[in-house]
């Protein structure tokens, strides 16, 4: 049996190397992607922890900054939030109908969750007092 002319040379590069190059620049997509979504999940929890200090600010009309919240104007406005059962902690419910208020902007209730989660260090579903100054 003769060669054709039309036949194709063998390939240079073999299989392996083709699939172990969309491999690895598949994996250096996810990782993008993964460094990507870290920096978007920090500037969020960035962004409400700001708004809620400034809602807390607002409420006990500090003057100056929100760093400058003294410890006793922190402790009333807890006391304040936690209007129900006055247990020490915040419910879920109690932050929600502070800080859904609108006098520091808007926040929806998916944002809301996200920001409860934040606080909640010990994902007990309430916030106590130290977790509410930790996350100030």
């Amino acid at each position: 049996c003769s060669v054709s002319p039309y036949q194709e040379p063998a390939a240079s590069v073999k299989p392996g190397a083709i699939a172990g190059f969309v491999i690895a620049g598949f994996v250096v997509l996810v990782v993008v992607l993964y460094v990507v979504h870290l920096h978007l999940v920090k500037q969020q929890a960035k962004r409400y922890r700001t708004v809620f200090a400034k809602r807390i600010a607002d409420t006990i009309e500090v003057r100056g900054s929100v760093r400058s919240l003294s410890p006793d104007a922190l402790a009333k406005e807890f006391a304040t939030i936690d209007a129900g059962i006055k247990d020490g902690k915040l419910s879920k419910e109690e932050l929600w109908e502070f800080i859904s208020t609108g006098k520091a902007g808007e926040i929806d209730q998916r944002d809301f969750d996200a920001l409860f989660a934040a606080i909640d260090l010990d994902k007990n579903g309430s916030v106590d007092f130290l977790e509410f100054c930790a996350f100030m």
